[in-house]
């Protein structure tokens, strides 16, 4: 019996994966236990717990680990805000052994892109993302504001390359040297509307902006 434990700990969302023979058994959140939303300490109450569920004990543990897999070879795409520096990944695992292909780096950021997005709209950024995809039902697909925001974001806002990356406009943001996710006086020229405060009335505007990005 091969027992191997995944953990991930010390920035968010920490958590534990057991497998035996190849298959995950169990696997839990540390903020399920704390009720510390995102908590990203060391996950010692995530671990007790799938130890539990299996019957073992860390002395069966033969492994400590971070990526499973049924397959000898695969490809690999992470596409995320970022991850230390990386924000999108392309690579190649090979049995245990993962090589980096390409990668697009921090600033520039499809996750943060989204949720620059979300805080435009009056969202909280880290939770009110699924709102945002929400809101995209709402809006006007054939309109001509909706065609608008398409044409300004892409003309504007992000640079999208022949080879599938692309660059973000960083006038118009400023998750990387401030404190507020865009620059609020270029958004509210480029689209003709200020970031909404929270609670305030959904107009069509924020809805069409939602689902042109």
């Amino acid at each position: 019996m091969k027992v191997i434990l995944g953990i991930s700990a010390y920035y968010h969302d920490s958590g534990v994966a057991l497998l035996i023979n190849g298959k995950i058994i169990a696997a839990a959140q540390e903020e399920r236990f704390t009720t510390k939303k995102h908590d990203e300490s060391f996950p010692v109450n995530a671990l007790e717990f799938v130890l539990r569920e299996a019957g073992l004990t860390g002395a069966d543990v033969e492994y400590v680990a971070f990526y499973p897999s049924l397959f000898e070879r695969s490809a690999i795409l992470t596409v995320d805000r970022v991850g230390e520096w990386a924000t999108l990944t392309i690579g190649r695992g090979n049995k245990n052994r993962i090589e980096i292909i390409r990668e697009l780096y921090f600033p520039h950021s499809l996750g943060l892109l989204y949720s620059s997005f979300t805080y435009y709209c009056g969202f909280k950024v880290n939770e009110g993302e699924y709102k945002l995809m929400g809101l995209v039902l709402y809006g006007n697909s054939t309109s001509e504001r909706r065609q608008k925001y398409i044409h300004l974001i892409k003309e504007y806002l992000v640079d999208i390359r022949k080879n599938g990356s692309f660059l973000q406009n960083m006038r118009y943001f400023d998750y990387a040297t401030g404190l507020r996710m865009t620059n609020n006086k270029k958004w509210t020229m480029l689209f003709g509307l200020p970031p909404r405060q929270p609670e305030r009335e959904l107009l069509q505007e924020y809805m069409d902006t939602a689902g042109s990005w």
